[in-house]
């Protein structure tokens, strides 16, 4: 049987969301919702960007959840196709420059 204290610490571990804001790691990778440990100057399905280059935002939306990628215009479609199946609602977005994507991540995920 569990302790009144016990049982207000397990209910608050069921129904609250962990903090939004986590710190990001600061080793100079990052981890996206497609791939583990992707590097600064890369989009989110690991392609080289490069200053010139235009960065967008994908949101997903799906029954579960909500995901959320940075990629060149040229994996947006690739990333959609993923999903497919799953899309209840997307929206593509120009998000930033090349530049100013890779300065943006170095500042968050730099050593």
């Amino acid at each position: 049987m569990l302790s009144e204290k016990e049982k207000v610490k397990l209910d608050d571990c069921i129904t609250k969301a962990p903090d939004e804001e986590m710190k990001p790691i600061k080793n100079g990778f990052r981890n996206t919702e497609l791939k583990q440990n992707v590097e600064c100057n890369q989009d989110d399905s690991e392609s080289p960007i490069w200053n010139t280059d235009a960065i967008w935002h994908l949101k997903i939306e799906t029954e579960i959840k909500t995901k959320e990628f940075y990629l060149l215009f040229e994996n947006a479609q690739e990333t959609l196709d993923l999903f497919e199946e799953e899309i209840k609602r997307a929206e593509l977005v120009r998000y930033k420059n090349g530049k100013d994507f890779k300065k943006e991540m170095e500042e968050l995920y730099g050593e």
